[in-house]
């Protein structure tokens, strides 16, 4: 199997999908997927978005759950989703209808403090909603329904979730990642041990009957503010169900590292999202829990983007966490910072 270059792939899937671009299509920024804005002549101005690595039947689950979801979670309305094989690949992809806009993070540097207020309680009551909805029976289905099985297990494990759990996932990654180069075997023994003393304190992903949706990927470049002061929700693919606390993980990592460089955007975020959203910040033992899930993080982190030297911040992160001097005192908001 062969994966097409980037250019082919656009290409086929504009074929498949009936795309008639009038301009050259502009690339976004995207980790995951290919991305681009195109300027449709039938449709207009749509978003193209086109995965072709790892478990891309995500993709599809993230067209099922956008097109359900309460109609109170903004999110981009959905054109068109399918599937095709190029040289032997499976790509899949979503075209939604493009939503003016700019990424959360790139513009919250010239926000008021009333706008950045206006997001964060924007995003708490969607997040909220989400975290409490009921996916139908079908649906739930489809999410817990996970056929990708390729014939490299790490593979699989890396392209399943961002976050490797349960425990389990993250062990065998580690024990995987001792073999990288610039990486001390020792730190990743210790890291595995310390995801298996901390495993007790987890709890339940991918059982409904425990808890709701979770957004699975949840940053402020997942998140699009409008010039009119509207918040709306982005890729939803790495949808799953999970506590609430997990949901949070990506912020609470980033807020130690801008409390560590001495800027206050997560922070803040996180402080004024507990105002709004006091629920998501309860339950026992939440400092063990956040430490074991960025942890099983950046197990996987490491793997997909090596470490380049031995020093690398990838690798102090891991060291942090292992040492426990993680997160930086005062990142955090207290509620966070029980044990």
């Amino acid at each position: 199997m062969t994966v097409p270059p980037q250019d082919a792939r656009l290409d086929h899937v504009c074929a498949t999908a009936g795309l008639r671009p009038l301009a050259p299509p502009r690339r976004i920024l995207s980790h995951s997927n290919d991305t681009w804005s195109i300027e449709d002549e039938h449709r207009g101005p749509v978003v193209l978005r086109v995965s072709w690595r790892g478990d891309v039947a995500r993709i599809g689950r993230e067209v099922a759950v956008t097109r359900e979801l309460p109609a109170t979670i903004r999110r981009p309305e959905v054109l068109d989703h399918g599937t095709l094989f190029i040289h032997g690949a499976q790509l899949a992809y979503s075209l939604t209808r493009l939503v003016p806009g700019r990424p959360l993070d790139e513009c919250w540097p010239a926000l008021s403090t009333g706008q950045r207020r206006s997001a964060v309680s924007q995003l708490a009551a969607m997040l909220r909603e989400l975290h409490e909805w009921t996916p139908p029976p079908d649906l739930t289905a489809l999410l817990l329904d996970r056929p990708y099985r390729p014939e490299n297990r790490i593979t699989g494990l890396l392209g399943a979730d961002l976050t490797p759990l349960p425990v389990a996932r993250a062990a065998e990654l580690a024990e995987h990642a001792t073999g990288l180069p610039q990486v001390d075997p020792g730190l990743l023994r210790a890291a595995a041990g310390l995801l298996h003393q901390l495993a007790p304190l987890g709890q339940p992903v991918d059982d409904p009957a425990a808890h709701g949706l979770m957004h699975g990927d949840l940053q402020l470049g997942n998140l699009l503010w409008s010039d009119s002061g509207e918040l709306t929700v982005l890729d939803l693919e790495w949808v799953r169900f999970g506590p609430p606390l997990l949901d949070l993980q990506r912020l609470c990592e980033r807020a130690d590292t801008d409390h560590l460089v001495g800027t206050d955007t997560h922070p803040r975020v996180l402080h004024w999202l507990e105002q709004d959203y006091p629920a998501a910040f309860t339950g026992p033992h939440p400092a063990a829990r956040l430490r074991l899930y960025t942890l099983a993080y950046a197990i996987r982190d490491l793997i997909v983007h090596p470490p380049d030297r031995a020093a690398s911040p990838s690798l102090h992160r891991l060291r942090r966490l292992v040492e426990d001097s993680w997160p930086a005192p005062g990142a955090w908001p207290d509620s966070l910072r029980r044990p």
